[in-house]
């Protein structure tokens, strides 16, 4: 666990996930400040950050993603389809009706942030559109 810089992990998670989904029409603003800093283990955190991501350009590909860091949280939120009617976004196997995954990325990241000490929550996003997902780094 280090003092990270969360520009940089958020910028590679954007990257990585549009190379991995290069047909969206996914609108991306990233809102974090270049120098906000947290405490973080940076592999993990960029696991979490590659899969809330990816998951967006995935499953939301013509929506709009905003992404914001204050007061040591981090949101991710989109206004794609959302999830549906997914009780627990986070259990094993917990998927929505268009997802063609196993249901288990959503798990392995709560299982990382909890081991991290990260409190991750999930809803809908603005307007009750899309899913947003908050990051709160318990840890500064």
């Amino acid at each position: 666990v280090q003092s990270v810089v969360l520009r940089p992990i958020v910028d590679k998670a954007i990257a990585a996930a549009a190379v991995r989904f290069p047909a969206n029409r996914l609108g991306v603003s990233n809102d974090v400040a270049g120098d906000a800093t947290i405490i973080a283990e940076p592999t993990s955190l960029q696991l979490v950050l590659n899969n809330l991501i990816g998951n967006t350009f995935q499953h939301a590909a013509a929506a709009n993603l905003h992404i914001e860091f204050q007061q040591d949280c981090l949101t991710i939120c989109d206004d794609g389809p959302g999830m549906g009617m997914v009780a627990d976004p986070f259990a094993p196997f917990a998927k929505g009706e268009a997802s063609v995954g196993s249901g288990l990325g959503l798990d392995i990241v709560r299982r990382l942030c909890a081991a991290a000490g990260i409190d991750l929550t999930s809803g809908a996003g603005a307007n009750g559109k899309g899913a947003c997902f908050t990051l709160k780094f318990l840890d500064r």
